[in-house]
């Protein structure tokens, strides 16, 4: 279960300053902070106008990842790290946190702030291709940035729903909230 309460102290705090103080920067990436609103924020050096990928905001669960509020789970999977922010709101309340991430350079970046516990397995690998060595309580697919096609959603859920505990669910919150707007 993800805290409703430390969500709910921490809505409008980045998550990330007391795990960091100066920027972190890749050959494809740069961690650093929004200065006008405080927040760290992960840019692809890739894109134009340095694409931002992931903020260390926890309204991103209040918006978008509701499902993982007030539900019980002792384990989930999640394809995209970002900065980590899912996995550190679950890793208290949740006793297995794997995470797929392709890029490792994102994976070295997010590993330098520390925040994650060892409860949090990250898996250096497309999810595409990740085949999970156990069954999970919540699949949260979260590597897409932008939307993504029904067709891509619909070869992930047959592929990963043999992977789900008895009443265990798949979320695809990019999927989900595009199709409410």
């Amino acid at each position: 279960m993800v805290d409703l309460n430390f969500i709910n102290q921490n809505i409008n705090k980045s998550i990330l300053n007391s795990f960091i103080t100066d920027k972190i920067e890749s050959e494809n990436f740069i961690l650093e902070k929004d200065l006008k609103n405080k927040f760290w924020q992960l840019k692809s050096k890739n894109e134009p106008m340095y694409n931002i990928l992931s903020i260390d905001t926890v309204d991103m669960v209040t918006k978008f990842a509701k499902k993982l509020i007030d539900c019980d789970f002792n384990s989930i999977l999640i394809s995209g790290l970002g900065l980590g922010i899912i996995p550190y709101l679950c890793q208290e309340k949740t006793e297995i946190v794997d995470v797929v991430e392709i890029e490792d350079e994102v994976i070295s970046i997010v590993n330098k702030l520390g925040h994650l516990k060892k409860n949090v397995r990250i898996f250096n690998e497309d999810i595409n291709n990740f085949v999970p060595s156990i069954k999970y309580d919540i699949i949260l697919f979260d590597h897409w940035m932008v939307s993504t096609t029904k067709k891509e959603i619909d070869l992930l859920n047959y592929k990963f729903s043999n992977f789900l505990n008895g009443t265990g669910f798949i979320t695809v919150p990019v999927y989900e909230q595009c199709k409410k707007d």
